[in-house]
This record gives C-alpha cells, sequence and structure tokens, in this order.
C-alpha cells in the first residue's frame, strides 16, 4: 500500500521541520565535528584558544585546511565583519549555531539532487525523499563533519555526471560539434569536484571510480552511432580524460599552494612583512622558503592510514565490521531495502529496468555499482566507523526509491489489468445475457407466430366445411321453385 501524494507531502515537510529543530539539539554525533573544523576556524578568526588536533599539525598535516574555510570559515564570516564594525557577537551559542545552520542548508543540496535524478529517470521524487529525509543520516548532514563535505561532493558529481551532454542545437551544427562544445564545462567541473573530494578525505577516490567507468561507458554510447566507433571512443575518452584532469591539476594546485602557505606560515615567519622594504630579494626568499616544505594533506593523510600501528591508537576492527555492523547500523531497513532492491531492479523481469533507455539503465547501475564497491574497498581497511559510509547515502536512497516506484508502477498496471478483465468479463456476461434475452425473444415470437398460423388454418378449414352445405341447401330450393 503506498502513500497518498497529499500526506507523503506532509510527512516530507515534517520532516524538514525535525532537521531544523535538530541542529539546537545541545549533543553531538563525534568530537570530530568541532576537533576538525569549528575550533579551527574559531581559533584563526577570533584568536581563541583551541585544541589542534593532530590532523592539522604543521610538519605533515593530514587534513586541508580549505576545507573547514569553506565550510566553518564562510559560517564564522558574518561575526568576524560584526566585530570589525565593533559589534562583538562572538558567544558560545553563535560559534556553536553557525555552522550547524550552514550546514542545514547545505544539506539541502541532496532534497535538489534527489528531485533532480528523479526527473532525469521520470519517476516521482516523494519516496526517495521521504526515505532520505527520514533517515537518521540527516543529522551527520547538519555536521561539519569531514564526510559530510565528502557526500556532498559525491551527490553533486553523480548529478552533474549523468547529465545528457547532447543538446538540441540548430541543424547546421553537426551533432558531434554539439556534444564536444556542451561536454567540456560539465567535464571539468568533475574535475574540480574529484579534486576537492580528494583534499576533504583521500577516500574520495574509491567513491568516484565508477563515475569514472560511468562517463567510459557514455562515450562509448556515443561511439556507437559512428562508422569508426572503436577511434571514436578512443579520441572521446582521451577528450573526457583531458577535461577532467585540468579542472583536477589546477584545483589541487590551488588547494596547495593554500596548504603550504597556512601551514607554514604557523611554523615559521615566512609571511612577517613588518619593517622591510618589498624586495625582489625578499620575494624570492619568500617563495624558497615556502616551497621548501610543501603540504600534500591527502598524500600524507594516505601514508598515515596504511601504518597498521598508526590506526591501532584509532581501534582495528574486522574486514566485515562495514557490511555486517556499520551499514545496517547507518542506513537502517534501507539498507536491506537496497540489497533486495537493487538485484530485484536488475534480475526481475516484471519489475525491471528493461523498458529505460540506455541512458537512464546507466545510471541505475551507477548508483547501486557506487554503493557496492565502496562498501567492498573501505571494508579493506582495519579501521572502520559508520560515517565512512555516509558518501553512499544519496545512490542508496535513489536505488530504493526507484524500486518502490517501480512496485507502485507495478501494482497499478496488475490493478489496471485487473479491472479491464472484470470489465471485458462483466461485458461478455451483458453480451451473452443480451443474446439469450434475443433467442427467448425470438422463440416467443416464432411461437407466437406458428400459433397464429394454427388458428388461420383452423378458421379456414370451419369456413370450407360450412359453406359448401349453404350452397347445396341453396341450390335445392332454387330447384324446387
Amino acid at each position: 500500500m503506498f502513500l497518498n501524494m497529499k500526506i507523503g507531502r506532509f510527512l516530507y515537510k515534517f520532516f524538514i521541520i525535525i532537521r531544523v529543530i535538530s541542529i539546537f539539539s545541545p549533543g553531538y554525533i563525534h568530537s570530530d565535528e568541532f576537533f576538525q573544523n569549528q575550533e579551527i576556524i574559531a581559533s584563526d578568526y577570533f584568536h581563541l584558544y583551541a585544541h589542534r588536533a593532530w590532523e592539522f599539525d604543521t610538519e605533515n598535516p593530514c587534513r586541508s585546511i580549505a576545507i573547514p574555510y569553506i565550510t566553518s570559515g564562510i559560517a564564522y564570516l558574518p561575526l568576524k565583519i560584526m566585530q570589525n564594525l565593533g559589534f562583538d557577537l562572538v558567544n558560545s551559542s553563535t560559534l556553536f549555531l553557525l555552522p550547524r545552520i550552514f550546514m542545514l542548508f547545505l544539506s539541502m543540496i541532496f532534497d535538489w539532487s534527489v528531485m533532480k535524478l528523479s526527473k532525469r529517470l521520470q519517476i516521482s521524487s516523494l519516496i526517495p525523499l521521504l526515505l532520505f529525509s527520514s533517515s537518521w543520516t540527516i543529522l551527520f548532514l547538519t555536521r561539519p563533519f569531514s564526510n559530510t563535505i565528502e557526500s556532498i561532493i559525491l551527490t553533486l558529481s553523480i548529478i552533474i555526471a549523468t547529465k545528457k551532454s547532447e543538446t538540441q542545437t540548430k541543424q547546421t551544427q553537426k551533432p558531434q560539434e554539439t556534444r564536444f562544445k556542451t561536454a567540456n564545462w560539465k567535464y571539468l567541473f568533475l574535475g574540480i569536484l574529484f579534486a576537492l573530494g580528494i583534499f576533504s578525505r583521500f577516500t574520495f577516490v574509491i567513491f568516484f571510480v565508477p563515475i569514472g567507468f560511468y562517463l567510459l561507458y557514455q562515450a562509448w554510447l556515443f561511439a556507437q552511432k559512428k562508422h569508426n566507433k572503436f577511434s571514436q571512443f578512443f579520441l572521446i575518452s582521451i577528450f573526457i580524460a583531458f577535461e577532467v584532469l585540468i579542472g583536477f591539476l589546477i584545483t589541487s594546485f590551488i588547494l596547495i599552494i593554500i596548504d603550504t602557505i597556512y601551514f607554514n606560515s604557523r611554523s615559521t615567519k615566512i609571511l612577517d612583512f613588518e619593517g622591510k622594504s618589498i624586495s625582489i630579494h625578499l620575494i624570492q626568499n619568500f617563495v624558497l622558503n615556502l616551497f621548501k616544505n610543501i603540504k600534500l594533506t591527502p598524500f600524507n593523510s594516505f601514508m598515515y592510514n596504511i601504518n597498521p600501528s598508526n590506526l591501532a591508537e584509532h581501534g582495528l576492527h574486522p574486514r566485515y565490521l562495514h557490511f555486517l555492523v556499520n551499514f545496517p547500523v547507518l542506513f537502517g531497513p534501507s539498507a536491506f531495502l537496497f540489497l533486495i532492491a537493487f538485484f530485484w531492479l536488475i534480475f526481475k523481469s516484471k519489475s525491471s529496468i528493461k523498458n529505460f533507455d540506455p541512458h537512464k539503465k546507466a545510471i541505475v547501475f551507477l548508483l547501486g555499482i557506487i554503493v557496492i564497491f565502496s562498501i567492498l574497498l573501505l571494508s579493506l581497511a582495519p579501521h572502520q566507523e559508520p560515517r565512512f559510509l555516509l558518501p553512499i547515502g544519496f545512490p542508496l536512497f535513489m536505488i530504493c526509491g526507484i524500486f518502490l516506484e517501480r512496485k507502485k508502477f507495478e501494482n497499478e498496471n496488475e490493478n489496471e489489468n485487473e479491472n479491464e478483465n472484470q470489465n471485458e468479463n462483466e461485458n461478455q456476461n451483458q453480451n451473452q445475457n443480451q443474446n439469450q434475452n434475443q433467442n427467448q425473444n425470438q422463440n416467443q415470437n416464432q411461437k407466437k407466430s406458428k400459433r397464429k398460423k394454427k388458428s388461420k388454418r383452423k378458421k379456414k378449414s370451419k369456413s370450407k366445411l360450412r359453406f359448401p352445405l349453404l350452397n347445396q341447401n341453396l341450390f335445392h330450393h332454387l330447384d324446387f321453385i
């Protein structure tokens, strides 16, 4: 039994209200939402004492400073401006709430993405929205975790990647030219998101790999339309890789410069120009000191996490923990529903995606493979926490929503078929009854006509018997006369 549209919309609005109320909760999910984000920015902006986590060590930092500045940095910016204007609004309440309010607005990206992807798949967005907004994982998305930023970037990457590159153009333009012109921004932006994802958490590579294969599949579909499809596939693949690489390298270079300047400035006085006249020699010394120790935060994080002795300090877990414990703990019933839904969509004939076009089929496969592939590879790590699986929430809820929508569509079709069959049976029964009535009427009419004929014959026979006697008597009398 599926929800009425009015009830569903009411529930979705109710869950939005719950999401807003949740940011005022004084509790926290994990202390990292403060240590890895808010405290660092509060210390830099307002010169408050804060405990700097080991990830922000100036010698070998494992976290890019750009990500906290994009989240808590933007959230605290109004406070900083007001402080400079002479209005000191810095207190425990504002420092606590502003990052959560900012993340609350960012969490709406997931709602928008659900509606956008549902429109592309031509399904109702209500069921995926209800699954997403009613899950307790929404609490993570209103907190400035690095996992939350990773989830937002992955969701945007899916939306960008699944956008069709071919658009309607004038008849004078060639389809191939249209493809390349409309694709430039898409692949560049994917490269930018790829870099931001890696600098938020190096594990983002795992989530992004299926998107890379999806792009190659799209290139293959486009190449199928050409005569020399293999050479076209090779050229398009090179083009896609080149565009993604440009966006990735430019963004990574900027982030490396930001991290290098920030962490080196905290350990040395490379930015101290007070009392010194600007000269070429001073600038040269500045550049040399700056790049003596380039900070590659994703590489430092990767090297730290492949060392078992380092991970032992945080806890070592069995390889099955993600799949058997963290996966159902984080997503609840939706985790079990996904396992049924994905394989049902692929293998079940009635509810499958066989009537989808290749683009829609590829989207469904992409969503499912991101979830399965990510769990498998993340399970290889000896340290496993539930929030590490947070980025797969969007594709997981979408698969569950597609499955329920297909089941709803299937049930509606079955009901329509049943109603049609009932109507046909009723019509057939009515026709049979009408035919029977007509036959009965015909039989009755035939019987009546037979009766009439018999009565006429009887009358005629009587008249023949009477009139001859009368005639004989008449002639007898005449003869007598």
